[in-house]
């Protein structure tokens, strides 16, 4: 009970921590406008805040939690998923770039997610091409973001 959900804290601060060691090269400001690792930075810094609050909240619990309240494995397996997939995405982002990064990611989650029917692969490459592209021209165009743009 109580061990897993420090564990699942542990792990979650852990991906903050990884999230701001793997951005640290990005620049957090430019000249005129927030920079590609600003963002990352943050969250990543919010994550392992949260996480270890509420690694001391578990402790400080006095009953001992259930297990019931933990995802199955195929919950566990999609987490970990997403998580090794942001990891590899966040080393490649530069060389990537956004949009083709977020494509990736995007069509990677669709299908985790079971967006659409199991035919339905051309409606989910075509909503993360829309989104990924949407993104890059709200960063870029309306916040004035410097993003990589890598390859694409």
């Amino acid at each position: 009970g109580t061990v897993a959900h420090v564990i699942t804290g542990l792990v979650l601060a852990i991906t903050g921590i990884a999230l701001m060691v793997f951005v640290r090269e990005q620049p957090n400001w430019l000249t005129t406008s927030a920079g590609p690792g600003f963002l990352p930075i943050w969250v990543g810094g919010l994550l392992l805040a949260a996480s270890l609050a509420y690694v001391v909240q578990v402790l400080r619990r006095r009953e001992d939690l259930s297990d019931e309240a933990l995802p199955d494995r195929g919950v566990l397996r999609r987490i970990g998923t997403i998580v090794l997939t942001l990891v590899i995405a966040s080393q490649v982002f530069t060389v990537l770039g956004f949009r083709l990064t977020g494509i990736i990611l995007l069509f990677i989650f669709f299908n985790l997610q079971g967006i659409g029917k199991v035919r339905d692969v051309i409606f989910r490459l075509a909503l993360s091409v829309g989104l990924s592209v949407l993104l890059y021209a709200l960063f870029s165009t309306w916040l004035k973001v410097q993003l990589p743009a890598g390859i694409w």
